[in-house]
Order: structure tokens, then sequence, then C-alpha cells
């Protein structure tokens, strides 16, 4: 089994064990952490108590959600025998390969959230991933200010986008009310350069238009190439094809299912639902996803 690696929150509640394990120099206090799902074999989540954080693996055999587990604590400042009970609204990603396949966009439903906002407002669901992987609107790593505001800058690029290219349309529809209409016995132009009933101002419009898509569309393949690079590095997932151009070529050829295979392995939807409406795409009461 391949181990896993998520970063969890965690609560303590003191309990009347003794689980104290003594040694020479560096003693380890016991702690029994609450299974916060159904993990496998190896599969490992970081727990935190007071702001420090320590490693959990599961135990051969797996572990099924609400199971108690012992696990050694390398500090002294957490009371013996203290319950941590796990939380996983961080991404349950594997460690060292993607938590399911590029084509396995309906595994939470064909109507979840991801899925939707994957599917109808692509940039927002990509702006809710480089949000948890606390990227700035460039998909580079920033500041806390800088991710902070990830997801506005790029709802504001998309909402002008739209209105953008809209306009550019009607405009060009106005200057060319004519074009691809044509009378008896005419032929139809073999672009829009030929078209007679196009003036040179409608095809100025009609370039800015498609340089503005254009614009977008590169902008959108740079993001989510970038993004994908920034969650195959945080979990050490290898490409396994095309090497050097992996995350060019998903972005490109399949931006829809590459999306939604991040989205899926950053956030844990058998525990938080999807959110539409949030700059996390989570509830606003599930944990940070990346540390």
């Amino acid at each position: 089994d391949k181990a896993a690696y998520v970063p969890m929150e965690a609560t303590a509640v003191p309990v009347n064990t003794n689980t104290t394990v003594a040694a020479a120099a560096n003693p380890v206090t016991m702690v029994e952490v609450i299974a916060p799902a159904d993990l496998p074999e190896g599969y490992t989540f970081e727990a935190e108590y007071q702001k420090q954080r320590f490693p959990v693996v599961v135990p051969a055999g797996g572990v099924k959600t609400g199971q108690r587990m012992m696990v050694p604590l390398q500090t002294t400042s957490v009371v013996q025998g203290t319950i941590v009970q796990g939380m996983s609204g961080a991404p349950p990603g594997l460690t060292g390969a993607w938590k399911d396949g590029l084509c396995n966009c309906f595994a939470h439903g064909i109507c979840h959230a991801h899925v939707c906002l994957a599917f109808w407002c692509r940039p927002l669901a990509l702006a809710q991933v480089m949000t948890r992987m606390r990227l700035n609107w460039c998909g580079e790593p920033g500041s806390v200010a800088e991710v902070a505001k990830t997801f506005r800058i790029i709802l504001v690029l998309y909402i002008l986008y739209i209105v953008a290219t809209n306009v550019l349309a009607t405009m060009f529809s106005s200057l060319a009310p004519n074009h691809g209409q044509y009378g008896e016995g005419e032929v139809e132009p073999y672009s829009i350069y030929e078209d007679p009933n196009v003036s040179s101002t409608a095809l100025a419009v009609y370039h800015i238009q498609k340089a503005v898509e254009l614009g977008f569309a590169v902008y959108m393949l740079l993001a989510t190439c970038r993004t994908r690079q920034a969650i195959r590095a945080h979990y050490n997932i290898p490409e396994r094809s095309c090497n050097g151009c992996e995350d060019c070529c998903c972005a490109f050829w399949c931006s829809c299912c590459t999306i939604t295979q991040m989205m899926r392995h950053t956030a844990d939807y058998q525990t938080y639902s999807a959110s539409c409406c949030t700059e996390t795409g989570l509830p606003p009461n599930a944990p940070q996803s990346v540390v």
C-alpha cells in the first residue's frame, strides 16, 4: 500500500489512562487518536494539539471511522492519556500517487458541486484549488495577503472576460449586421476577411474579441499547469506519461478533468461537502488544506 499524507486538525480531550512510555534518553507520551475516516494501512495524516502537529500512521489492517489507536507523541507538553480527535478537512491526497484517476470526474456523483463548478465555471473551480494550495492568481506560491486575494482576482478577471467578449460580439454584430447573409447565386466567402459585408472597423472589433479570448485561454492553460505542478510537488507525485510536459498536456487537452482531479485530491469530500460559493470550495468550518 502506498502511504498518504493528510494534514488534519485535531482537538484533545483528557482521559484517565496511564499511557506514558518511559525511555531513558527521550520519554515518549502516547496519545489515543480517533480515526476521522475509513483509512487504509500505511495512510498518514497529521493531527494537531495546542498548535503542535504530529504525524499519525494508520497501523496494519487499517482503521474505520471512530476507531481509536494509540500513537507516540514526541513532546512533553501534552497531557498523558490525551484523546486526539482527528478532523479530515484537509486534502486526503496520496503521497506518490493521485488519489484517483483523471477520468474519475463523477466519483462523488454526476451532480456533485465540484463537477458542476468545473464544468460551468472552470476558472472559479481552479481558483479554489489555487487558494487551497496557497498560490497567488499567477499560480506561484504567495504570501498570506496574496493568497487571500487569489479567488477574488480570478473572479474579477472572469467577469471582465465574459463582459468584454459579449460586448465585443454585440459590437461586431451591429457593425456587420449582414455578415453571413448572401443573396441568391452569391458564393459564401472562404473567410471573414473576404466577406464584403464586414467593414474594417468590424474586422478590428473581431480581432480584439479573439485576442481577449486567446489571452484568457492562455492564462487558464498556464494557471492550470502551474497548479498541477504545485500539487505534484507537494504530494511527491511523479509524471507517468509525457515526461516533462504531462501537466501542460493535461491542462491543454482535458482541463475540466484535470481541475476536478485536483479538486478531489486537495479536499475530503466524504467528510466535508463541496461548496461553489467559498474561496476554497469547502464549508467555512473545514480546516485549511495545505500547511
